[in-house]
């Protein structure tokens, strides 16, 4: 009788294990069926699916239908928005799926990816239109209200971005427009953009620095643009008013240029030696002189008879050389 007690007894510890095992393994079943949520995600088109925010799914059958089940609309390119995992296991639920979340507390952040619009391109695009639509050949354009990046969705052409609603006021140079981004199935999304328009102009500079002593050929020369605000009447505004020129003084590249700061280039110098000369029919006599003004080619100034120390007036004709006008002054020294 002890012996049968005991056989029942350890027959019914062996079924009390087995319960509890059979018991835990339901349990690890379920709670391995409960789903877990990325803490953030990014998608790329303009609805958020359960999909996208879950990070466990049991089979293909559940991640088919978690893709096709709708939580929101995706926020605009480069934005983002909240959702609560709350209201994710209430969609769940209505969905019907079996199992929720394993965590229905707190949010997830969903980011709309997008292509970042180049700051430099919205600028050309202003720049554009507002030359087509005013008096203004070239204008540098300022943005006062784009701090952020601007994105467009992944599937844009920022080929066909576009200005609309521009208005300029060519007094002050402030301007208001709209720029139309490519958006979701042909739809646009539309940004206010305002900020300054000023007309500019190119000018030509020195692409190195020059000295006095050099004269100044095409190949010295390159361009930048200026505000026209910035230019006055004194400043050289044609390539060709420079060409041959030499600088008055030491001029550094890049720099607006006026026309005090060059000058034909000096063939005679004040206080140096030249060969002074006078042509009649076929005989040539000369003499030396001492130049007492500087001199290009072509410019009558005044020197110093070295002989006769008598001052004379002379037209320069290359370097160092000078044709005096008033034979008798040369031929006196002779």
């Amino acid at each position: 009788m002890t012996k049968t007690r005991a056989m029942i007894a350890s027959m019914m510890l062996k079924s009390l294990i087995a319960l509890t095992a059979l018991s835990a393994l339901l349990m690890t079943s379920t709670l391995a069926m409960a789903m877990m949520t990325k803490s953030s995600a990014t998608v790329n088109g303009p609805l958020i699916t359960l999909g996208d925010v879950l990070l466990t799914l049991p089979d293909q059958m559940t991640a088919q239908k978690a893709a096709e089940t709708v939580l929101a609309s995706a926020p605009l390119p480069g934005e983002s928005l909240s959702l609560s995992r709350y209201d994710i296991d209430r969609v769940m639920e209505k969905a019907g799926f079996t199992h929720g979340l394993e965590n229905a507390s707190g949010y997830i952040k969903i980011t709309r990816a997008g292509h970042a619009i180049p700051e430099d391109m919205i600028i050309q695009k202003l720049a554009d239109a507002i030359s087509r639509s005013s008096n203004y050949e070239q204008v540098n354009v300022r943005l006062t209200n784009a701090s952020n990046p601007l994105y467009a969705v992944l599937s844009a052409d920022l080929g066909k971005l576009r200005i609309e609603a521009l208005s300029v006021d060519e007094t002050t140079g402030r301007f208001t427009a709209t720029l139309a981004i490519p958006h979701d199935e042909g739809r646009w999304n539309r940004v206010a953009l305002s900020g300054m328009a000023e007309p500019t102009r190119m000018i030509p500079v020195l692409v190195r620095s020059m000295s006095s002593d050099e004269v100044i050929s095409r190949s010295d020369i390159d361009w930048i643009e200026m505000s026209e605000r910035r230019i006055n009447r004194t400043m050289i505004l044609d390539a060709s008013e420079l060409i041959g020129l030499a600088p008055v003084r030491m001029l550094r590249a890049g720099q607006a240029l006026r026309t005090s700061q060059v000058q034909r280039p000096l063939l005679v110098t004040k206080g140096s030696v030249v060969t002074m000369f006078v042509r009649h029919g076929a005989l040539t006599l000369s003499a030396t002189g001492k130049a007492m003004q500087d001199g290009a080619k072509g410019d009558f100034i005044r020197l110093l008879n070295t002989a006769s120390n008598r001052t004379v007036e002379a037209r320069v004709t290359a370097s160092g050389v000078v044709e005096v006008m008033n034979r008798a002054v040369v031929a006196a020294s002779q």
